[in-house]
């Protein structure tokens, strides 16, 4: 029971959906079995529809029509992985929340382990994923963006953690103000700080449709976490900036002298692509720093990070 004597169930799993209809009728199945036999029926899931354009809704519809601990939400357009997790956040009241994807690969059946160490009073238990079925190419890209994770941010963080994971009702209220702002959802999780922990869940191929990360969303999910997490790159943008100014000195002085001396020094060609290679170098910062400023933008506009546009979430 909460202050105002209403009761709240002991288990929330938030889940962002996009074009998972075939995936639906399975994972609202296997939730139910699994979260009946660990709070014997104190649940809710919320399935947000993050502008799906099969039967997605529809399907949402009915698996609420038939037990109203589904809570749905269609939000007006696609959003993004991110934004549809904070509107289901918003809406979560469980005593924890429970994140986790839409499409069988983090398996329903992994809860348990998660609420086991949430008993034991963490307040942040991370899903690591173990033995994986992706492509060579998935599992590169994996690499790559953990490799720079540990680079680039400031913040303590497992590397090849899934999205499924835990946070304990403090840890949940700390996290709205920061999805809908932070654009990486893991960085915004690893920000809280409070007590962690973290376990091991077995990572599934998937089973029907297919993913909607395309290697530029990734690579943009990427630019985002560091983007929104890391100074790196401004400070990495100096430290090549005085790269460049102290051998241009050098190079000032040796040309002065060798005038002096009248030693002839040819060097167009040197000179051209030396402009060429300075000239680029300064367009890539400056467009590190135009991506910098347009977060800037867009925090200043203060947009909604969702809108919806149908929700059944009440008691029936």
């Amino acid at each position: 029971m909460n202050l105002y004597n209403i009761p709240v169930p002991k288990i929330s799993v938030v889940l962002p959906v996009h074009n998972e209809a075939p995936n639906l009728p399975e994972l609202s199945q296997r939730l139910t079995k699994t979260l009946d036999g660990l709070v014997s029926g104190d649940w809710e899931v919320v399935m947000v529809d993050d502008g799906s354009t099969d039967e997605t809704w529809e399907l949402m519809k009915s698996i609420r029509a038939r037990d109203g601990r589904f809570r749905v939400l269609k939000l007006s357009r696609n959003f993004g992985q991110y934004p549809a997790l904070a509107a289901g956040l918003d809406v979560a009241s469980g005593e924890c929340v429970i994140f986790m994807d839409s499409d069988l690969q983090e398996p329903p059946e992994e809860i348990p382990k998660f609420y086991a160490e949430f008993r034991k009073g963490f307040d942040m238990v991370y899903g690591i994923r173990g033995r994986r079925h992706d492509s060579l190419a998935r599992r590169l890209y994996t690499w790559v963006f953990w490799v720079l994770m540990r680079a680039a941010m400031g913040i303590r963080m497992p590397s090849y953690q899934s999205l499924m994971r835990l946070a304990s009702r403090r840890a949940a209220n700390a996290m709205k103000g920061l999805v809908d702002t932070s654009r990486f959802f893991a960085g915004a999780f690893a920000w809280v700080g409070f007590r962690e922990t973290r376990v091991e869940i077995t990572y599934m191929p998937r089973k029907a449709g297919k993913s909607s990360y395309s290697p530029f969303s990734m690579a943009r999910v990427i630019l985002n976490a560091v983007l929104s997490h890391s100074y790196l790159p401004l400070r990495v943008a100096s430290i090549m900036s005085m790269g460049f100014i102290i051998p241009a000195i050098v190079l000032a002085i040796y040309y002065i002298v060798a005038r002096l001396l009248y030693i002839d020094v040819p060097g167009f060609t040197t000179i051209v692509i030396l402009n060429l290679f300075i000239g680029g170098l300064q367009m890539l910062l400056l467009g590190i720093i135009g991506e910098y400023i347009t977060r800037i933008f867009a925090d200043l506009k203060a947009r909604p990070p969702y809108i919806v546009e149908e929700a059944q979430i009440g008691e029936d």
